[in-house]
């Protein structure tokens, strides 16, 4: 439980980086992938566990980091548009689209978890920003958009990331990640220069906080969360796990005094229990990507 509470707690800081660096929030997602990648490739290629037996693996793992760097182009964006604490709410509405997807494309049973967990995500959804969605600008109604649009190909990687790992000749868990976050950079580099942003970096400021992203996201909260899975049961696991969206919408209320009203807290205590119940139907081995 220790490695996971720790892993969670590191990686609910993710969303407060992105909003805290002065960097375009495409090249952020860049550089986050790039410097956890390569620290995770070399720590992989020391252990002589950075090899392919099968290139499928490789095919795979490319177009797993493909719908990663969309979704981190989106979820970055909403970071900026509706706060750190909301839009890690929203992101983690992945959990509610791969239910319907196992439920309507593999024709898994309606379980009861399941049955409650979407009403409950839609309840939840609308007390957040269906309420006062008339009030809202268009940067925050862009943003609340974003999120979710995230959400979907965030599930759509993490479908192809449990593909990626279940294949043949797949790489460890380690050196998939390595893998797929290299790729994921790889995109996000050009998308980025696209879409205007810069490569450059300026200051210490935004060095220490891409480096601090990169880090802590990839290499350090990563592992211990997975090793920590694999330590509990499902139903305790996807409990201690909703202190990551739970975490990110204390510190945005912390940092950025972000003003809440009751209608939105009980938005946000509905939509991390539908997020839970639909998490109660993985075991603990498939719940260790769907951190973001």
């Amino acid at each position: 439980m220790f490695y996971l509470l720790c892993g969670t707690t590191l990686i609910s800081f993710s969303a407060v980086l992105v909003k805290l660096t002065s960097i375009g929030p495409t090249m952020t997602g860049f550089y986050c992938m790039l410097v956890g990648g390569m620290v995770l490739a070399l720590w992989r290629t020391v252990h002589r566990q950075f090899h392919f037996r099968q290139t499928s693996v490789l095919w795979v793992a490319l177009l797993a980091g493909l719908f990663l760097a969309l979704d981190l182009v989106f979820w970055h964006r909403s970071i900026h548009y509706v706060g750190p604490g909301l839009a890690t709410i929203l992101i983690n509405f992945q959990v509610v689209f791969l239910t319907l997807f196992v439920m309507v494309a593999l024709r898994e049973p309606l379980t009861w978890t399941r049955g409650i967990s979407i009403p409950v995500s839609l309840m939840g959804l609308l007390l957040l920003c269906g309420v006062d969605w008339h009030t809202f600008d268009v940067s925050y109604r862009t943003g609340i958009v974003f999120g979710l649009l995230a959400a979907i190909l965030y599930a759509v990687h993490l479908l192809l990331l449990r593909t990626s790992q279940t294949c043949a000749g797949a790489l460890s868990p380690a050196a998939n990640m390595a893998l797929v976050s290299l790729a994921t950079a790889g995109l996000l580099g050009p998308i980025g220069w696209v879409q205007g942003e810069s490569f450059v970096i300026q200051g210490r400021w935004d060095y220490g906080i891409v480096l601090a992203y990169g880090v802590l996201s990839q290499v350090v909260a990563w592992p211990l969360i997975a090793k920590g899975l694999l330590q509990l049961e499902a139903s305790r696991a996807g409990l201690i796990l909703l202190l990551q969206p739970a975490l990110a919408f204390v510190w945005g209320l912390l940092f950025f005094h972000r003003s809440t009203s009751a209608g939105e807290l009980i938005g946000v205590v509905l939509a991390m229990g539908a997020i839970y119940l639909g998490s109660l139907s993985r075991s603990p081995s498939t719940l260790a990507s769907d951190t973001h």
